[in-house]
């Protein structure tokens, strides 16, 4: 089997090394392109083990700049990413910076209100105060109809389809980190 490095397997060395020793066992050779890694060659073990623990730090090495950039942007008062309802994004450009295309070079992004959705989000935060439910509160939405979360996107997934409000809209959901 040839893959063009064996980061391409895993960036994780120890599924990394699962996985050379399983093509091994069932009598598949495994080529790295890049990597110069030939299971059929002498040594192949420790090259494996030593590229998949440097895949490894990529990795790691790649969260920390990340999480440090989007600190960066948040400090300077630019959008970290995702869309929330009742905020239009709004792109932030260079003009004497161009991009691939000859347009001014996109540096970041800007939340600002969106007037359209504004009301509704008073409204929902007052009701709540009111001490609406979450359930309660979306049943109405739907029922003034009320375009929910997302029914203005551009998607391909949802053509055609009519997204509704769903107590998550509210709420979040902890296992994505939305709440």
């Amino acid at each position: 089997m040839l893959v063009d490095d064996f980061s391409r397997l895993s960036r994780d060395s120890m599924e990394t090394e699962q996985a050379r020793r399983r093509f091994i066992h069932w009598g598949v050779r495994l080529i790295g392109v890049t990597d110069g890694i030939d299971t059929a060659a002498k040594g192949h073990e420790m090259m494996s083990g030593f590229k998949g623990i440097m895949n490894q730090q990529f990795v790691s090495d790649l969260k920390d700049k990340i999480s440090r950039g989007m600190v960066g942007k948040a400090l300077g008062g630019f959008h970290c990413g995702g869309r929330s309802y009742g905020y239009r994004l709004v792109p932030v450009e260079v003009a004497t910076k161009k991009d691939a295309y000859g347009r001014p070079q996109r540096i970041a992004t800007k939340l600002e209100i969106d007037e359209e959705q504004a009301p509704w989000v008073r409204w929902i935060f007052s009701h709540y105060a009111e001490g609406w439910s979450p359930h309660k509160i979306v049943t109405e939405l739907n029922r003034q109809q009320v375009p929910a979360p997302g029914a203005h996107y551009r998607r391909k997934k949802f053509v055609g389809t009519t997204l509704t409000w769903s107590a998550g809209s509210l709420q979040g959901d902890a296992s994505i980190g939305t709440c």
